[in-house]
């Protein structure tokens, strides 16, 4: 009966920390969530950055992060974080939502260059 209990606080102790981090990402993702919406989207991406650290290859982490770059017109960062989440994203519909938004981030571009210099 030792050995059973053993061997269950073992296990609980290899997965305590997995889902204390997945909890934690989670809860940093909702916030940037909530600081992009309200338009402070430096604050959002350190709340990205930070879950990033917890899950660096979380597609849906990386399109969020995209976004607030493209806010705030930091086109060339926004290319690299969209193409990184289209090569990390779990289902079709977030590879097309990142390849999407690498289109509006060419164009913005495009648009950015005609008004510097016509």
């Amino acid at each position: 009966m030792a050995r059973v209990a053993g061997i269950i606080l073992f296990l609980c102790l290899l997965v305590w920390p997995l889902w204390v981090a997945a909890e934690n990402a989670g809860n940093l993702v909702d916030s940037g969530n909530a600081f992009y919406a309200a338009g402070e989207f430096d604050k959002a991406l350190e709340a990205y950055e930070k879950a990033l650290t917890e899950q660096p290859e979380a597609g849906e982490i990386l399109f969020n992060k995209g976004n607030a770059l493209f806010q705030k017109e930091e086109f060339e960062k926004a290319r690299e974080v969209y193409q990184a989440a289209a090569l990390h994203a779990r289902d079709s519909g977030l590879e097309a939502s990142a390849q999407y938004n690498l289109g509006h981030v060419v164009f913005a571009e495009g648009q950015q260059e005609l008004e510097s210099d016509p």
